[in-house]
């Protein structure tokens, strides 16, 4: 899926749009690219140990981050760790960031591209990362920080506070913010000022047992033009290769 996710960013941006000029492009790793062992059935369940996942992992980032600077020139990653690659069982404002395997991989991606002029991996010691898109300032964060939300606002009200406090926060030592990207939720919402990430592992069985809405695999694409800011807001289906194989097989099922 992530394979696909950086091929059809691609087409989208460049075979989906008359002629199109790019003077870069930000690769947001928000955190969460791991299942880890912070519960027990995940240890039970996942697919491979940590380790093995991270290199995974790595192989396919490195990949994605060459076909992006190969097509858009320029490639800028800022990488904030989620709360699922933690090594502690219950979440650590100490050293959050460097007792985590996303630390890990995001560290052996900056040493990889390190004599690269072309990419930046930006990876801050705190849990936000600030970066300016033009004259646009962006805060990227996880999101576990956010808590709570029901009835019809759902999670609107953990995020907007928690956007508000944040500015505040911010605002007082002259580093606000104009847009906010956060992971964690799985739930692809896009605004002006707020872009909360879909999620390429999608639905599970978590989200079914406490009923959410059910959501294709998906990650946001945005295109900030110099002038007008914000021009396009486009989902990016992560399980094109798989739909495709299982249409593959229904057809020579039937004939």
């Amino acid at each position: 899926r992530l394979q696909y996710t950086f091929d059809m960013t691609i087409s989208l941006l460049k075979d989906e749009v008359k002629n199109p000029r790019y003077d870069g492009f930000v690769l947001c790793l928000g955190g969460d690219l791991l299942s880890g062992n912070i519960h027990e059935e995940l240890v039970e369940t996942n697919e491979a140990t940590i380790l093995q996942s991270c290199i995974e992992l790595l192989d396919i980032l490195i990949a994605g981050i060459e076909k992006l600077k190969k097509e858009f020139g320029k490639v800028y990653v800022p990488c904030v760790v989620g709360n699922h690659s933690r090594l502690h069982r219950k979440p650590r404002m100490k050293n959050r960031v460097f007792d985590n395997y996303e630390w890990l991989i995001y560290s052996f991606i900056k040493r990889h591209f390190e004599k690269d002029k072309d990419v930046t991996i930006d990876i801050p010691e705190g849990s936000d990362c600030i970066f300016k898109i033009y004259d646009k300032t962006i805060l990227l964060t996880h999101g576990d920080q956010f808590r709570g939300g029901a009835g019809i606002s759902g999670i609107f009200t953990p995020l907007m506070l928690g956007m508000s406090k944040k500015q505040k926060r911010n605002s007082s030592v002259k580093q606000s913010f104009d847009i906010m990207v956060v992971g964690h939720f799985h739930s692809l919402i896009m605004t002006q000022s707020l872009i909360v990430n879909g999620s390429v592992k999608g639905y599970d069985e978590y989200a079914y047992q406490n009923n959410f809405q059910y959501e294709e695999p998906q990650q946001a694409l945005l295109v900030i033009n110099p002038t007008y800011g914000m021009t396009h807001q486009m989902s990016v289906y992560c399980n094109g290769y798989e739909k495709t194989e299982k249409k593959e097989k229904i057809k020579s099922v039937f004939g």
